[in-house]
């Protein structure tokens, strides 16, 4: 199973800090080979695992700023060629789709 794959496997699983973790040594590989676009939409999946991860800690002002990451670099996964690319499209799918799930779920919890 590739990263990624593991990657939307622990999204599903709602494993979101662990999850981050997964795609950190390509990122920090993207940097060093100086490939900044591919290394920005990594790092945007990473923090939106992040921010669920905060969310669910009841941390929502880190989840905010953190999740503003996110959505500024999910846009890049359009543009650049990665292996596996239509995995990445689906993890970015996933991730907005457990962002609704997690905040409606505990906005609930409130109530």
């Amino acid at each position: 199973m590739s990263d990624i794959e593991t990657f939307i496997q622990m999204v599903q699983n709602e494993e979101f800090a662990p999850a981050h973790e997964i795609l950190e040594h390509d990122w920090k590989a993207y940097k060093k080979q100086n490939e900044m676009q591919k290394a920005k939409a990594l790092q945007g999946l990473i923090n939106g695992t992040t921010a669920l991860a905060l969310y669910k800690k009841g941390k929502v002002e880190g989840y905010q700023k953190v999740w503003e990451t996110f959505l500024k670099y999910h846009t890049l996964l359009d543009e650049i060629e990665l292996e596996n690319k239509d995995y990445f499209l689906a993890a970015r799918e996933l991730l907005f789709k457990k962002n609704k799930e997690v905040t409606q779920q505990t906005q609930n919890n409130f109530e």
